[in-house]
């Protein structure tokens, strides 16, 4: 799901992008995750571009690893050219599929302010892969605005519960969001970074009432 949102697949490496003002402990946390998995410790690495100060990129480097990528049914270069859409094996297996949706809201979907109330929604130049989303019974119930044919999300209180009942989201940006925001405390996000150090120690992925 994260490289679905984010990502980048070569023949050698697999690269995924982000902000570091927001997102280093999330990338802290796919390293041990993709470690925990592969038994490969992925490298962060901060752009020295000036031109993009903020950017940030996850790199996995293992040649068997892509291929593995490959094995699945993705292809190296542009995903929306490729049309790379979520494997069969995974829309088949719930728990996998809600888990593949978490990284994909993860880093391409929003959680957040939107007017005076709290959001989600998901966003992707894809057809063939928010076809494949909107078409999931596994989701019923959950999107219900599709603004046009590349996002769909809610602005239901209900509905966004419902999300972090079965999906959840591993990136603290949403979750500070999410959490806040079920108190009445909208935060935008310029005030986000003043409330990552009261989340730090948060147990990830969350999700809501798990044990």
């Amino acid at each position: 799901g994260v490289y679905l949102g984010d990502g980048t697949l070569t023949d050698y490496f697999i690269r995924i992008t982000g902000d570091r003002r927001h997102d280093l402990s999330y990338f802290n946390y796919l390293s041990k995750l993709v470690f925990s998995i592969f038994g490969i410790k992925p490298a962060i690495k901060f752009d020295s571009n000036v031109a993009h100060p903020n950017n940030m990129n996850l790199e996995i480097r293992s040649k068997l690893i892509c291929d593995y990528f490959k094995s699945l049914g993705f292809k190296a270069g542009d995903k929306i050219r490729n049309a790379a859409v979520i494997p069969a094996i995974v829309c088949e297996d719930e728990k996998l599929f809600y888990a593949c949706i978490r990284g994909l809201v993860d880093t391409d979907g929003f959680i957040g302010v939107d007017g005076k109330v709290l959001a989600i929604r998901f966003s992707n130049k894809n057809s063939a892969l928010m076809q494949q989303i909107k078409d999931s019974v596994f989701l019923s119930g959950i999107f219900g605005i599709r603004n046009n044919p590349y996002e769909i999300g809610s602005r239901s209180q209900k509905c966004i519960d419902r999300f972090f009942e079965l999906i959840g989201s591993s990136n603290p940006r949403h979750i500070i969001r999410y959490v806040e925001g079920r108190k009445g405390n909208l935060i935008h996000k310029k005030e986000l970074l003043g409330y990552y150090p009261k989340y730090d120690s948060l147990a990830l992925p969350y999700i809501l009432n798990s044990s």
